[in-house]
């Protein structure tokens, strides 16, 4: 099969010009966020034994030290769309500079990949916040 020279209207292309600048944007502050987030974790788990030693309770520390996971887990979890988002901007910039129907494709691709994270990212979030709202009262009810 043929390959076509990549064809798009100069509105189409300044619309994909002006979303990868935008998505690309975007990408730089999800990094930062991330290693804002992997620093925070790191420094709750390594500051939470220094509140033992100052005579705070040990629940504290134990606390600290979850809260410092849970931000670890979160910065992970935002690297892959992170790389999504910067894999589109890319392949946008390099789409619309040398009209490549591959890069087009890629963009499409990474841009569809990140939405489909955000998805369900955001389904098994409204799951947890149930089943942490149903347990929540089950718990306040028990202890009545």
């Amino acid at each position: 099969m043929e390959e076509k020279e990549l064809q798009m209207m100069e509105t189409a292309r300044e619309y994909v010009r002006s979303a990868g600048k935008w998505i690309q944007f975007m990408a730089i502050l999800l990094c930062i966020s991330i290693a804002f987030m992997f620093l925070a974790g790191i420094m709750m788990m390594a500051f939470s034994g220094a509140g033992l030693h100052l005579g705070y309770y040990p629940m504290e520390g134990f606390l600290t030290i979850t809260m410092g996971v849970i931000y670890l887990i979160m910065a992970g979890i935002y690297i892959y769309p992170a790389l999504c988002l910067l894999r589109a901007a890319k392949a946008a910039k390099e789409a619309v500079e040398f009209n490549n129907n591959e890069q087009m494709v890629e963009f499409l691709r990474n841009n569809k990949t990140f939405w489909k994270f955000c998805g369900i990212f955001t389904i098994v979030c409204f799951g947890l916040a149930v089943l942490i709202g149903v347990v929540g009262i089950i718990i306040a009810f028990a202890t009545l």
